[in-house]
């Protein structure tokens, strides 16, 4: 029988998703299709309130607190040098500081780093 004779074709049902009222010959497959939609929806939605959670969240260190557990040193010239910095690769010429796992770093480089992080960027030891 054809589609366009099939009385089913004047009587419509409402999406569960979108609520529209959708032809019952259509509806399987606009069903399916509305229901991935909202499920990317809802996902979207939720990684979006995950996002926003995390932002307000500060997982690294307080800058006293950086100061204060890993203090600012300064290269004697005098003594052997120190190794470069793994976080810009360069060679440490002026300040550094040393983590409680003994890696050396760039002060500028360390700084930023554990404003945002609580492990070692080289052995991701707990500070």
């Amino acid at each position: 029988m054809n589609n366009t004779t099939n009385p089913d074709c004047n009587n419509y049902i409402p999406c569960e998703f979108c609520l529209n009222k959708i032809p019952i010959i259509n509806y399987e497959r606009h069903v399916n299709r509305c229901s991935y939609e909202s499920y990317l929806t809802q996902m979207r939605d939720e990684l979006y309130n995950i996002y926003s959670e995390l932002e307000d969240v500060n997982v690294g260190f307080e800058q006293k607190y950086i100061d204060s557990k890993f203090p600012e040193k300064i290269i004697d010239k005098n003594k052997q040098s120190i190794n470069d910095c793994v976080i810009c690769l360069g060679k440490i010429e002026c300040k550094y500081r040393e983590l409680s796992c003994n890696h050396i770093y760039c002060s500028g480089c360390i700084n930023t780093w554990l404003l945002s992080h609580k492990k070692c960027p080289l052995c991701y030891k707990n500070l």
